[in-house]
């Protein structure tokens, strides 16, 4: 396949015999053709290949460094006693914690193509079922928004007093709205795509997807942050640990078949779209 031919995997004569009877070690592989426990070769490739993409992104650096750092300055005007006495208002500190994270990646996460631009063009030519591309995007994400989601999760946990109960809440709560966004994500990004470079917020041609994926960004924030918000304050305020663990994990659970669902149906849209979603990426900032 196209795949195996450009990732080295294909090739004839006596190399290709050679190479089949040697297999290299994991370690000696490149980046992008090491297997990933889960998923097929192909997938996993695709993973590497977008997560390696996205770290050397400047927007996505950015996007990790900025939440911490305003964490950080938040954390020491609470400290200082520059909120005063919030009270009750300590038990929403698990939710508010939670929802900067997303808020802060939300555009990318709702515009997995955007920071590829031109590189588009070559995922049109391999020949793999687009609903992958959709995938692994997202799992490329998911170490960033772990990393992140499990930090702030900490401090609230810590900030709310509610201890090891209350992390173990978050963190199934960030699943949740993780596949819920990740669900999202597979329509905004073929039907909303635009170009993520640094002249996003000027750009006249990336406007109208920009505006609508913010106005999505903050109706899908709203929709999915409410049951985790009754939830976690429920249990700061009494709910039973048993019974939350419940409801978030049936929240988990729909979550993934929902984002099962579409992932699917967006896979096919994507491939029908492909061609607008590369003329939105390609153009220019000026247009």
């Amino acid at each position: 396949s196209t795949l195996a031919y450009y990732a080295g995997e294909a090739s004839n004569g006596k190399a290709a015999r050679k190479t089949a009877a040697t297999p290299e070690a994991p370690d000696a592989l490149p980046v992008t053709l090491r297997p990933v426990p889960g998923l097929s070769a192909q997938t996993a490739a695709l993973t590497r290949a977008f997560f390696h993409s996205s770290l050397r992104h400047p927007s996505i650096r950015i996007q990790l460094v900025m939440p911490v750092c305003v964490g950080a300055l938040l954390f020491a005007m609470y400290q200082s006693g520059a909120y005063g006495d919030l009270g009750d208002g300590r038990a929403w500190m698990p939710t508010v914690l939670i929802v900067w994270p997303f808020l802060n990646f939300a555009v990318p996460l709702l515009n997995v193509f955007g920071a590829d631009g031109d590189g588009f063009r070559g995922l049109m030519l391999l020949p793999a079922p687009r609903r992958d591309f959709l995938l692994a995007k997202h799992l490329a994400f998911l170490p960033f928004m772990a990393g992140l989601s499990g930090l702030f999760c900490l401090a609230g946990a810590l900030l709310a007093g509610g201890g090891a109960a209350m992390l173990a809440l978050s963190l199934v709560n960030v699943a949740y709205l993780y596949l819920g966004f990740c669900a999202v994500s597979c329509w905004t990004s073929v039907l909303l795509p635009f170009r993520m470079g640094r002249n996003l917020m000027r750009s006249k041609g990336n406007r109208t997807a920009f505006s609508l994926t913010g106005l999505v960004s903050l109706g899908v924030t709203g929709a999915l942050f409410t049951p985790t918000g009754l939830l976690l304050n429920g249990h700061a305020r009494g709910l039973g640990f048993a019974a939350a663990l419940a409801a978030s994990a049936a929240l988990a659970a729909a979550a993934g078949l929902a984002y099962r669902w579409c992932l699917v149906r967006a896979g096919d849209l994507l491939h029908a779209r492909e061609a607008a979603v590369l003329e939105a990426l390609l153009r220019r900032d000026d247009e």
